[in-house]
């Protein structure tokens, strides 16, 4: 599988990412596939995050209950549990609606992107993927998150003449 950009070489990628230096935040990944974990987490250490690696729902539900991630990378495709079950899951829990959560998937059809995104997913990567747009989108996802959550109160509420 081909994770990579074309026409550059490791050396190009890594000294471009260099670049983008961010605070330590926490990125979940669920993908069953140890190689392409693996090189996510290789990739956004590189970029000063934190990153855990799940090959399964159970192993990142345990995970969840402990901590939560600043954002999550989910395949759809796992064993025993699929990734769109667990997004429903993840939004359905108020202490984990406003997590991030880009699918990271092989289902490359019009139907299974517009799926993951109705079904709330805040991004759609397809595989194979390049790592520095998968960091870009990840920076990108990370930085409208904490702009809502930096938000007052008062700045959330919508008023219509006398309506709030």
């Amino acid at each position: 599988m081909d994770i990579s950009l074309p026409g550059f070489s490791l050396f190009d990628i890594r000294a471009y990412m260099s670049s983008w230096r961010v605070c330590m935040a926490l990125i979940y990944c669920v993908e069953d596939d140890e190689s392409i974990r693996e090189l996510v987490g290789y990739a956004l250490h590189g970029q000063g995050y934190k990153v855990e690696g799940f090959g399964s729902a159970e192993e990142f539900y345990r995970a969840l209950k402990m901590a939560a991630p600043d954002l999550v990378l989910l395949d759809i495709m796992l064993p025993g549990e699929d990734g769109l079950t667990i997004l429903k899951k993840i939004r359905s829990r108020k202490e984990n609606e406003n997590i991030p959560v880009i699918m990271m998937t092989a289902k490359t059809s019009e139907f299974d992107v517009v799926r993951g995104l109705d079904l709330g997913a805040d991004d759609y990567v397809t595989k194979p993927f390049s790592i520095i747009e998968l960091v870009a989108r990840i920076k990108a996802n990370i930085r409208r998150a904490t702009k809502y959550i930096n938000v007052s109160h008062e700045e959330k509420i919508i008023q219509i003449k006398d309506l709030k």
